[in-house]
């Protein structure tokens, strides 16, 4: 007896079991997709592989992990905010040269290039 005769068997004792009427149809397509070897789900290969359980979980560890050295490495990178330069170009020159000046800052009324004459 072959591995499909069994199976036919089996299948066919479950439909008298439950009193079902075998439709020949039925049988042909079950039988056509079994030797097809068809799967359940036809996805591409890489959909495929993501939809199984442990490829979800090692995705979300990704995902999480990827995040969270996002976080560490913002936090690490922001700025502390105690700066001493008193303006922009001071403070860019600080951020070159790695220095600070500690240069008084000049009033604005005051200054020869603000545009107020006398």
């Amino acid at each position: 007896m072959t591995q499909h005769e069994r199976d036919d068997e089996r299948l066919s004792s479950w439909i008298r079991a439950v009193n079902a009427q075998a439709d020949p149809a039925l049988w042909t397509r079950v039988r056509v997709r079994i030797e097809a070897g068809e799967e359940r789900l036809s996805l591409p290969g890489w959909l495929g592989w993501l939809m199984r359980p442990v490829a979800l979980g090692a995705a979300t560890a990704a995902v999480m992990l990827v995040c969270g050295a996002g976080l560490i490495t913002l936090r690490s990178a922001a700025p502390s905010g105690e700066t001493t330069a008193s303006s922009l170009t001071e403070a860019l020159l600080d951020e070159v040269t790695g220095t600070t000046t500690d240069v008084p800052a000049v009033p604005a009324e005051s200054s020869p290039d603000s545009g107020a004459s006398g």
